[in-house]
């Protein structure tokens, strides 16, 4: 069955708004766009459209969980920066103590340009597939390549000069 048939237009534009409306309503505060919430709830909606009765509690759950989705991505991302940066000493008030003591792209030259490229990606906030596409290798060396690397500089940092 087609959604246009079953379905008058002021029933779409009702389920837009209501839709629109949730996702506005999560979204205040947040980075998150609440169009874009809506626009994916929707696009999922005509996937399965014959197999959901209740089609607006079901936009409502799915936004809700698209929502939750969107905020731990935003969360991690931003939870990588904070801690790169904390780790490498950037500290907006200035070096002091031991952060005086070194020089960050001095250390960064001891990684590998593999490990150097994947940690700047990283800290950036790229997914691991992000990386491992834009590098060519397999996704599951991504990791293990960001913890050498991040080990490497904690210790050659903690070193004093």
């Amino acid at each position: 069955m087609n959604p246009r048939e079953a379905e008058s237009d002021s029933d779409w534009e009702h389920l837009l708004a209501s839709t629109r409306a949730r996702a506005r309503a999560l979204c205040r505060n947040t980075p998150i766009d609440p169009d874009d919430l809506a626009q994916e709830a929707l696009a999922r909606l005509l996937l399965v459209y014959d197999r959901v009765r209740n089609r607006r509690s079901w936009l409502a759950r799915v936004v809700a969980n698209l929502f939750v989705s969107e905020l731990r991505r935003h969360r991690v991302r931003s939870d990588r920066r904070e801690g790169l940066r904390s780790d490498s000493g950037d500290d907006p008030e200035g070096p002091t103590g031991l952060e005086s003591r070194f020089d960050l792209r001095r250390h960064a030259r001891a990684l590998s340009v593999v490990e150097r490229r994947c940690l700047s990606l990283y800290a950036a906030g790229h997914s691991h597939r992000e990386i491992a596409a834009a590098l060519g290798r397999p996704v599951h060396c991504i990791g293990p390549c960001i913890a050498r690397a991040v080990a490497r500089l904690r210790r050659l940092l903690v070193t004093p000069v």
